[in-house]
């Protein structure tokens, strides 16, 4: 309930310095969530831990390299426009392609993305868990009025999954700024 109403709060904040409703957007995720795709594709434990870094790494360069960017640094690694050689997770191509389908999914509805996500995480506890987590902010976001234009669960959302253990979230900014 607190990360819920720290996003509406947040959104009020937007609103009282001048930013319309419909010019930011906040994205939300959860660690759990991934922890539960990457148990479901077999990283667990210690053994696991450096292709675990390697996957959020790559999930959170999506913006700039694209799905098939992410698939390569997901996979053997990326050779980029300079030459440089950036070694990748080594996952199997199918383990690969779940993490992409987590990653894709529509995010247009907070009940879509939870019902997606029922289908990837996996069935373990530590995804259990992230999607009660998501169900609840959903719940609290949806009675305080936020609705899914200002509130959207979003995959791809991993900046500093590696020191969280909950929920994440980040506020984008949709309106366009002109200088005068």
């Amino acid at each position: 309930a607190s990360d819920a109403e720290i996003i509406a709060m947040a959104g009020q904040a937007l609103e009282a310095v001048g930013v319309p409703r419909d010019g930011y957007q906040f994205k939300v995720n959860s660690r759990r969530i991934l922890n539960g795709v990457l148990l479901g594709i077999g990283l667990s434990g210690d053994e696991g831990e450096k292709a675990r870094l390697t996957v959020m790494r790559a999930i959170d360069k999506l913006d700039r390299l694209g799905v098939t960017g992410v698939a390569e640094l997901l996979g053997k690694g990326r050779k980029d426009e300079s030459g440089a050689v950036t070694e990748g997770a080594n996952l199997d191509p199918k383990a690969v392609q779940r993490v992409i389908d987590f990653v894709m999914l529509p995010t247009d509805t907070r009940g879509g993305v939870l019902a997606g996500l029922e289908r990837i995480v996996g069935d373990n506890e530590e995804g259990r868990a992230g999607l009660k987590e998501l169900a609840g902010i959903d719940a609290v976001l949806s009675a305080l009025g936020v609705d899914d234009s200002r509130a959207r669960f979003d995959p791809s959302v991993v900046r500093g999954l590696e020191y969280y253990t909950g929920a994440v979230y980040e506020a984008e900014l949709t309106l366009t700024v002109k200088e005068n």
